[in-house]
């Protein structure tokens, strides 16, 4: 943990300026110097930055109360202590894992999708197996063209259903229940 915070000390502008007129020539410090920093000098804002929240304002003359009380809040930091800033992002590195996630998502349907050709090879019915085999075939081919070309998430159970929609041309509703309740059934496995 890091214990962090902020003393600001509120001396008004005139006593600075005073203060500067007795210093030495080496440490003399230009007078517009210490107007400009007057004048932008921004109080810390734990809404702009999470680690400004641990802060105290001092008056800019010496006195016991003033010391004392900054004394109490420095002992008191020990009790907040400040979270590590979040870690910058890369976001070109965040990109290509993104898109090894997606080939990896990709790669999942489509094995999905062609156990889902072996169910239509089982459950088909009819003289026209094959055709309905190649049609299922040909409905994985074109998914996984979608799936390349679209960037969103689509789910394995939208994809059960475009997959019957494609497939189920001349099929009739017990066997389109029961591809689609096969095909449902191998979610469950994964």
């Amino acid at each position: 943990s890091v214990y962090f915070g902020i003393i600001v000390v509120n001396t008004p502008l005139s006593v600075c300026l005073e203060r500067n007129q007795t210093r030495d020539a080496d440490r003399f410090v230009p007078v517009d110097v210490i107007q400009n920093m007057s004048n932008t000098m921004e109080p810390p804002d734990p809404q702009k930055a999470s680690w400004e929240a641990n802060h105290i304002r001092i008056g800019g003359t010496s006195n016991d109360a003033s010391l004392e009380a900054s004394r109490d809040w420095i002992t008191s930091l020990q009790d907040n202590p400040v979270p590590p800033p979040p870690p910058e992002v890369d976001q070109e590195l965040l990109e290509q894992e993104r898109q090894s996630t997606r080939k990896c998502l990709l790669h999942q349907y489509d094995m999905s999708m062609r156990k889902w050709v072996g169910i239509v090879a089982k459950i088909a019915m009819g003289k026209e197996v094959n055709a309905k085999v190649a049609s299922a075939n040909r409905a994985r081919k074109e998914l996984l063209v979608e799936l390349r070309s679209r960037d969103d998430d689509t789910t394995l159970e939208i994809l059960i259903d475009q997959f019957c929609l494609r497939v189920g041309h001349g099929w009739d509703e017990q066997e389109m229940q029961l591809l689609h309740d096969n095909l449902t059934k191998t979610i469950k496995e994964l």
